[in-house]
């Protein structure tokens, strides 16, 4: 365990006597974006509970989201768990370098024991008030920042329940994060059968900002998938962001083509043991995820993946990556080119 960091900068007293922790918000939040902001939050800084730590909260619509709509199951939009990821880092980053400390900033070195635990779903396109929650802990020269992720929903008869959507943990350190070495082999694309983007979307949900698959073949013990050279920071504004989500969701789909391919079924993310990103420029490169697959207990299915470039630069590693059934059935005649491609 280690010592628990309110806010350095905002002088909390040790025992709360009001629900805002004895903060000025307003004072908060605009320090929270004062000078140069690692980047603009959605969420408002409302308030410091010495128990889950400080709270931000904010109302997302898919009317003005777009990755929103582009992320439907059964026309009914979800929140991305990669959305949910840079979230948690954007949430502690922030926290930790704009009110914690007086020092440097910290930079993010990995993310580690996150849980998708329920899929935050906008029903009838309305909003949804989410609530980030972030506690945040020295450990030795590291601050390690627990975050949460609930939202409330406004039931027919006028109810307001409260539920839990993700939940994870975020190491951040004060030095830059360094750069491992390339990976050992750079890896050959159009070698073998190749499932097309034209055939994995026919069964995947996802619309234009998250169609991130070129094609997917097998390659060695690992299984590939290819970014869409159309996927820029210009063409999509998801490429700017700090924790690199369309990456993350290129592993997390190159993944889900061999559970289709070798189980006939459609899965969504349930976990992740870690996550390390690296900061490097997501520009002008040929993208892969190599995605190794294992089973455990049960025949459980646990993925872990890398992402490269055509030189092999590493951009993230992430371990002990989990999903979950979703209960629709898959038509066979679709599936059947999953399962060529994969060999299967």
């Amino acid at each position: 365990s280690g010592e628990v960091i309110l806010a350095g900068k905002l002088s909390v007293l040790e025992e709360q006597t009001d629900p805002s922790g004895g903060m000025n918000i307003p004072k908060a939040n605009l320090e929270l974006r004062s000078g140069d902001p690692i980047q603009t939050m959605f969420s408002e800084l409302t308030g410091l509970d010495f128990q889950d730590g400080i709270i931000l909260e904010a109302d997302l619509d898919p009317k003005n989201e777009s990755f929103l709509h582009d992320h439907e199951v059964n026309g009914v939009p979800i929140l991305p768990g990669v959305m949910g990821i840079e979230g948690f880092t954007v949430a502690a980053r922030h926290i930790v370098s704009e009110l914690g400390t007086e020092g440097p900033g910290f930079n993010v070195s990995l993310l580690r024991q996150i849980r998708f635990e329920t899929p935050l779903k906008f029903y009838r396109d309305e909003p949804r008030h989410i609530i980030w929650k972030a506690q945040v802990h020295q450990q030795n020269d590291e601050m390690v920042a627990d975050v949460t992720l609930s939202s409330i929903l406004k039931t027919k008869l006028g109810e307001r329940k409260t539920s839990g959507q993700f939940s994870g943990q975020v190491v951040l350190e004060p030095t830059p994060i360094l750069q491992p070495d390339n990976w050992r082999t750079v890896p050959e694309w159009g070698h073998d059968s190749i499932l097309s983007k034209d055939e994995i979307y026919q069964i995947y949900f996802h619309g234009p900002s998250f169609q991130v698959l070129e094609g997917v073949q097998r390659w060695d013990e690992y299984v590939l998938g290819k970014l869409q050279p159309d996927f820029t920071p210009d063409s999509n504004h998801l490429m700017q962001l700090t924790s690199h989500p369309i990456l993350i969701e290129l592993c997390f789909q190159t993944a889900g083509v061999f559970e289709i391919g070798t189980t006939g079924q459609m899965r969504l993310p349930s976990s992740v043991g870690a996550l390390k990103i690296y900061p490097n420029q997501v520009i002008g490169r040929d993208f892969y995820a190599l995605v190794k697959p294992r089973t455990i207990l049960d025949d459980e299915m646990v993925f872990d993946a890398w992402v490269v470039d055509q030189e092999g630069k590493i951009y993230l590693e992430m371990r002990d990556y989990r999903t979950v059934q979703l209960p629709n059935e898959l038509d066979a005649s679709l599936v059947a080119p999953f399962k060529k491609a994969l060999g299967v």
